[in-house]
């Protein structure tokens, strides 16, 4: 899926650690997404306070925080910054045990999980096949994995490919289509019990008519940037 490059890799959390010293991070827009990762989660796990989960890339808060369980993980291999801005730590759910760490080295025991989340993070990894396959190793059999992640067309996919070994998008080294991700799935057996996508023409259009630099020059290079979300279900009972 995606080959690991440590060096690249590194150069990327630089930057995204220069990107987070100049932003800040957004406590309603981790509670939107608290609540869609319930609402969607919800047909086919009813979270309460037992149940066990991880957000792996859970940033400076994460929607992690405001789950509602008492038995809740994240792991970022930028916590050590984050836990150190007193107007994070400020938002945290106390209870979530937040770790230093990469998604290829989750510091938990097999078949834990009940539940995990990964939001907009494969892109950053240095091995996104590691990560998907640490997902597998401490997830419980039968439990849910929320993906969110933006995805490219072919072409889109050609074209950010090149940029990325030009270290043009220095924060992504990485580029995914959904055929790519769903095969991935399809190798795990995990099942996709929902999927949500967005029409690639509408985010090209919307790019093209924000008049932003960075919009324009995926409009004029046809790459559009489109999330899709799955709601998977590792080897379930059927």
């Amino acid at each position: 899926m995606a080959d690991s490059n440590k060096t690249r890799w590194e150069k990327a959390q630089k930057c995204e650690l220069d990107w987070w010293k100049s932003h800040k991070g957004n406590a309603d827009w981790y509670r939107s997404c608290a609540e869609l990762v319930e609402a969607e989660v919800n047909p086919y796990l009813k979270i309460d306070k037992d149940t066990k989960i991880l957000e792996i890339g859970s940033g400076p808060v994460g929607p992690i925080t405001f789950l509602n369980s008492k038995n809740k993980y994240a792991i970022d291999p930028l916590e050590y910054y984050f836990s150190s801005i007193k107007s994070y730590t400020d938002i945290r759910d106390p209870s979530v045990k937040y770790t230093t760490g990469k998604g290829e080295e989750l510091p938990y025991e097999s078949n834990f999980f009940d539940l995990i989340v990964i939001d907009n993070v494969l892109e950053h990894c240095e091995n996104s096949e590691k990560v998907l396959n640490e997902i597998e190793r401490a997830i419980k059999l039968g439990s849910v994995i929320f993906i969110r992640q933006h995805t490219y067309q072919w072409w889109g996919k050609q074209i950010h490919s090149l940029m990325e070994s030009l270290q043009m998008d220095k924060t992504h080294p990485f580029t995914f289509t959904e055929k790519q991700m769903e095969d991935e799935f399809k190798n795990r057996g995990w099942i996709i019990r929902k999927k949500i996508s967005y029409s690639y023409f509408k985010i090209w259009l919307n790019d093209l008519k924000n008049m932003m630099v960075k919009g324009l020059i995926k409009s004029c290079l046809f790459m559009p940037q489109s999330p899709v979300i799955y709601i998977l279900q590792n080897k379930a009972c059927l």
